[in-house]
C-alpha cells in the first residue's frame, strides 16, 4: 500500500479463528472497539477487541472481552489504519463482513475502517464524548455539577433503575433534532444563569455533536448492531 514507515499487524491465529464471532447473524454479533494508543514512545499500538456473545462470564453474568487482532505504527494515518482493515480480510475474509465498529471519534481511524467495512456502521464511544462535551463545559464556565443536567439532556439517567433516555436515544435524525430544538431556550437560560453571560454551548453542540450523534449513537443502529442491551451506549471494553 506505499506505505514508508514499518509497519507490523499481529493477528495470531486463535484470535483470527475467533474473529468469526464478530461477523455472525444477529444474535452472535459484538460491536468491534478499534481504539489507537497514546504516549507509547515512538509507536502507537492500535488493537481490536469484542465479546463473543454466546459465552457469559459466571460471575460478571456478561461476555468476556477477546483481543483481536492489532496493528503496531508509528503514525496515526488513515493510510496505516486501514492497513490494519485490509490485513484483517487478508487473513480472515469473514472479517469483510464485518456489521459494526466503534472508535473514539478519531477521524482517521473512523474513516479508514469505512473505507474497509463499507457494509459496517459506525459507532462512537460514549465515554470519549462525553469528554468532549465536558471539557467544552468547563471552557465555557459551566463546572462540576453544573454539567450534570446538560449531560442528562443527552445521554440520559438512571433514577431508581429505570432508565430515561437523552436526545442521543432518539428514533431517528427528525426525533433528535425535534427533541435538540426543544432543548435551545432551556440550555441557553440554564447557561446564561451559571455564567452571567451570553450562552454559547447550545450552537457548540449543534455545530460539532448532532451529526456524529445522529450517524453513530441512535438506538435504532444499536438495535441493528445486535446488542442484547441496545438501550445501553456503546463504550469501549
Amino acid at each position: 500500500m506505499g506505505n514508508r514507515e514499518n509497519l507490523w499487524p499481529f493477528l495470531p491465529l486463535p484470535a483470527i479463528e475467533r474473529h468469526r464471532v464478530v461477523v455472525c447473524p444477529s444474535g452472535l454479533i459484538s460491536i468491534l472497539g478499534v481504539d489507537a494508543t497514546f504516549n507509547l514512545g515512538d509507536f502507537s499500538v492500535t488493537p481490536t477487541t469484542y465479546r463473543p456473545l454466546k459465552i457469559y462470564n459466571v460471575r460478571s453474568g456478561k461476555p468476556p472481552v477477546f483481543l483481536g487482532p492489532f496493528l503496531v505504527h508509528q503514525s496515526k494515518t488513515e493510510q496505516n489504519y486501514r492497513y490494519l482493515g485490509s490485513a484483517m480480510k487478508r487473513f480472515n475474509p469473514h472479517t469483510g463482513q464485518l456489521k459494526a465498529f466503534g472508535t473514539d471519534g478519531e477521524r482517521a481511524l473512523s474513516n479508514a475502517f469505512r473505507e474497509e467495512f463499507p457494509e459496517a456502521d459506525h459507532h462512537r464511544c460514549f465515554i470519549h464524548l462525553r469528554k468532549n462535551i465536558e471539557m467544552k463545559m468547563s471552557g465555557l464556565g459551566i463546572l462540576g455539577r453544573d454539567q450534570n443536567e446538560f449531560l442528562c439532556d443527552i445521554f440520559g439517567e438512571s433514577v431508581a433503575a429505570t432508565l430515561y433516555h437523552g436526545i442521543v436515544g432518539s428514533d431517528d435524525a427528525e426525533d433528535f433534532y425535534a427533541k435538540l430544538c426543544s432543548l435551545e431556550k432551556v440550555w441557553n437560560d440554564r447557561e446564561r444563569g451559571i455564567t452571567n453571560r451570553e450562552p454559547a454551548f447550545y450552537d457548540w453542540f449543534v455545530g460539532n455533536v448532532s451529526d456524529t450523534s445522529i450517524t453513530s449513537m441512535l438506538k435504532p443502529l444499536r438495535q441493528k448492531a445486535g446488542l442484547v442491551d441496545y438501550t445501553r451506549l456503546f463504550v469501549f471494553h
